[in-house]
């Protein structure tokens, strides 16, 4: 019994430790669609991350979201940029597509190589997305 419950607290010691670390190692979800002009010319840009949010623009948590990456894209300045794609706007459905996106609001991070390494399909909170731009930028 006192085994069992020995190997319980190791195995949930474990756990809570592993989400812990201050650099984890972002995963390589495969290179970002480049159809869109706006993330290829951000990402061509010499050391920028980008952020692409997904959302509806009247959505309570689509708004909350984009205070999120405000206040990111201020503390990052020029290292980052973020763009918007409504739902509701014609020209966002082809990026909408090419993301897979069926859920708003998405949050994709793209690194400044162009490849995808984070995509976050909930309202994420700011220490979160910070927490993964910061080891970007």
């Amino acid at each position: 019994m006192k085994t069992m419950i020995l190997l319980m607290a190791i195995t949930i010691s474990v756990i809570f430790l592993s989400g812990c670390a201050d650099k984890e190692p972002l995963p390589n979800l495969g290179a970002a669609p480049l159809s869109d002009q706006y993330i290829t010319n951000a990402i061509n840009a010499d050391n920028k991350v980008v952020v692409a949010l997904f959302l509806y623009p009247g959505g309570a948590p689509c708004q909350q979201q984009q205070v999120y990456l405000n206040n990111l894209q201020a503390k990052y300045g020029n290292s980052l940029v973020v763009i918007n794609y409504p739902v509701n706007d014609v020209a966002s459905r082809q990026a909408m597509s090419d993301y897979l996106i069926e859920t708003v609001p998405t949050t994709v991070i793209i690194d400044d190589d162009g490849y995808i390494v984070q995509k976050y399909t909930t309202l994420t909170d700011d220490s979160k997305l910070d927490r993964t731009i910061s080891q970007l930028v």
